[in-house]
């Protein structure tokens, strides 16, 4: 099946193991490597979902700069991964080098993946959600393996990128990196405007303890 998409095999354990300069295959990071953190995040959206229609009653979180920022980021990483996608279209049909479909592919998910996580993070703030466990750990297993496709890219003597599509895929890194390390923390508790003899005051919101023990 791989083989099909690839121009290299998936995994080939001369290329892996017996020899003086090891490293994985290109068809490796570009389905593996790229799948594994987005099939994460789509198998755990029915779950974030969940947790926003529970916060439902939930005030909405103010803009701040906190979740400002991510989402800018988010954007950002979006459109990075949609000029990939395009430049690798334009690449494999007006080119005699073209990309591989793998790469196509891996470029077209992540950028729905992405675009998928700016929507969930302007839902945590319109639905008044914090924070969110299952986004960390997708953008903590995105960075993990994105640091070995960019290894594997500047080792890898098969490999067909363009000197333009390694930058973009090391934007595309440094992106997700910055995410990690944003989303790591949580926003701002959502505010409740209250009635205190006739004054208009603020407060946060009572959060349970269930809220702000594990990550959701």
């Amino acid at each position: 099946m791989f083989e099909n998409i690839c121009t290299t095999k998936l995994w080939d354990i001369h290329q892996t193991w017996y020899t003086p300069d090891p490293h994985l295959s290109s068809c490796m990071i570009e389905t593996w490597f790229a799948w594994i953190p987005c099939i994460f995040l789509w198998l755990s959206l029915p779950y974030i979902i969940y947790n926003c229609y529970k916060s439902s009653n939930k005030p909405s979180i103010e803009w701040n700069s906190y979740n400002s920022s991510r989402l800018c980021l988010a954007i950002v990483s979006t459109v990075v991964l949609f000029v990939e996608l395009i430049l690798s279209l334009v690449r494999k049909y007006q080119w005699l080098d073209s990309p591989s479909t793998a790469y196509i592919v891996m470029t077209a998910i992540q950028t729905a993946t992405r675009l998928a996580l700016c929507l969930i993070y302007y839902s945590h703030r319109l639905y008044g959600v914090h924070r969110s466990g299952c986004v960390w750990i997708y953008l903590l297993i995105d960075t993990f393996l994105s640091i070995l496709s960019i290894v594997t890219y500047t080792t890898a003597p098969d490999n067909k990128l363009r000197y333009y599509e390694f930058i973009l895929r090391c934007l595309s890194f440094s992106l997700t990196a910055l995410l990690l390390i944003v989303t790591t923390f949580a926003d701002k508790l959502p505010t409740i405007n209250t009635e205190i003899d006739g004054h208009a005051s603020k407060r946060q919101g009572i959060l349970s303890i269930k809220d702000n023990l594990p990550l959701d």
